[in-house]
């Protein structure tokens, strides 16, 4: 689990990965962070899904993950970073956890299916990518999956990064992948509608960020503009944090000035409520 030191300015970060990856795949970004003195946690929140008995394991799994990472940062809000699968596993926590979200910066996140003929096709795909996974092998898995048209632009990345990524993938558990693409794929989303009613009622700053190479995800960032979100397409392909590094934590830093105005204006409103109170005013 990479993380970095903590600072007063900012509410801490906690970083989701993507599918096929783990917290390693983050190493970078939590160093760019440190050096701001931004404290940052990258969660490995799929230790312990393996075998899960039903969908909603996979849910607590990531909810207890979450909690201990919030709790470790000695901080009661975060804002929550999510790659890919991982914007998806944050849209849910922030779905049913709010109050525990200071920001929400969704990378190439998939916003749910459309309507439920999407999702039947989309449940086709990720149970047969779920059958790959548990009745071939990771390896042969893996170089179909870096040869996807959304990768195309890694495959100009510098060996060094394009080798450690490959290491990562290759070191995941196939159960694991199986069990998350099976329970939590972009089949097992809420409607798109719903996700973006969502993030119209998220009382943080939201910052939907994917690649201008990536069309479908570039597309998704024009449905969450139209949600109240902030949007922004760099210069690249599907992974941005891998690919454009520094614009990446330009971004996020952006992000986090304007959640830490957000939450000091939160915890003011607080004060001056509790002030109220104390006095036996009401608000009106």
């Amino acid at each position: 689990m990479a993380s970095s030191s903590k600072t007063e300015s900012f509410p801490p970060v906690l970083l989701l990965h993507g599918f096929l990856q783990s917290s390693v795949g983050w190493n970078e970004i939590c160093a760019a962070l440190a050096v701001r003195g931004i404290v940052s946690e990258a969660a490995d929140y799929t230790v312990g899904c393996a075998d899960a008995a039903d969908p909603e394991a996979l849910c607590r799994a990531v909810d207890r993950s979450m909690d201990e990472l919030l709790a470790r940062s000695e901080s009661e809000r975060a804002v929550v970073v999510g790659y890919s699968q991982g914007g998806r596993i944050a849209l849910s926590y922030a779905s049913r956890h709010p109050e525990r979200i200071a920001g929400l910066l969704l990378e190439s996140a998939g916003l749910g299916p459309a309507d439920e003929e999407e999702r039947r096709r989309l449940e086709i795909r990720d149970l047969e990518l779920a059958r790959q996974l548990t009745e071939e092998s990771l390896a042969d898995f893996v170089d179909r999956w870096e040869t996807l048209d959304m990768f195309a632009t890694q495959r100009d990345l510098p060996e060094p990064v394009a080798v450690a990524q490959r290491t990562d993938r290759l070191s995941c558990d196939p159960r694991v992948q199986a069990a998350l693409i099976r329970d939590a794929g972009q089949h097992a989303m809420p409607l798109r509608d719903d996700n973006l009613d969502l993030l119209r009622d998220l009382a943080v700053p939201v910052l939907y960020l994917a690649g201008e190479k990536d069309s479908r995800y570039a597309g998704l960032a024009s449905e969450a503009a139209k949600a109240g979100a902030i949007t922004e397409l760099l210069h690249c392909g599907h992974n941005t944090h891998l690919e454009l590094p520094d614009q990446f934590c330009d971004s996020l830093l952006m992000l986090l000035e304007t959640a830490a105005g957000t939450d000091a204006r939160h915890q003011r409103s607080a004060s001056v409520l509790l002030e109220e109170v104390d006095r036996g005013d009401r608000p009106h």
